[in-house]
């Protein structure tokens, strides 16, 4: 039985803004590697904002990977999971560190238990965190 989907791609919006004078690749996508959602960098200050083309599911696990380019071949330098729990907007910026910060969100959690909390990147979370549905 498949598990409900609690956010479509019309009701989240990832904005992506890089801060760093190199071109790099971002890439989200879901962990089960069904779903990717690829954007280019060029220069300090782009911003993008991840949509997928399709009306799919965005609720669950996902993955974002920063890339460097060395000639054409992208090289990770940054992966962080987050849960997508809810549905709303999330801001986030690369920094000369290379890692994504979350600096805003207008964030509603969509949970099967009725609380209501921000997301919470994984890497991040504590013992005391309810996070169910990670592995």
């Amino acid at each position: 039985m498949a598990k409900p989907c609690t956010a479509t791609t019309d009701q989240i919006e990832i904005v992506v803004q890089s801060f760093v004078s190199e071109p790099l690749i971002v890439r989200l996508w879901n962990e089960t590697g069904q779903q990717s959602i690829t954007h280019y960098f060029g220069y300090c200050g782009s911003k993008n904002t991840f949509i997928s083309k399709r009306n799919d599911c965005m609720s669950g696990k996902w993955k974002f990977d920063v890339c460097r380019l060395f000639g054409k071949q992208p090289n990770v330098v940054e992966s962080q999971r987050i849960l997508l729990d809810g549905i709303g907007c999330l801001y986030f910026t690369i920094e000369a560190d290379l890692r994504l910060h979350l600096q805003q969100q207008l964030w509603l959690r969509v949970a099967h238990k009725s609380s209501h909390r921000e997301p919470i990147l994984l890497e991040q979370a504590t013992e005391n965190d309810e996070i169910i549905k990670v592995t």
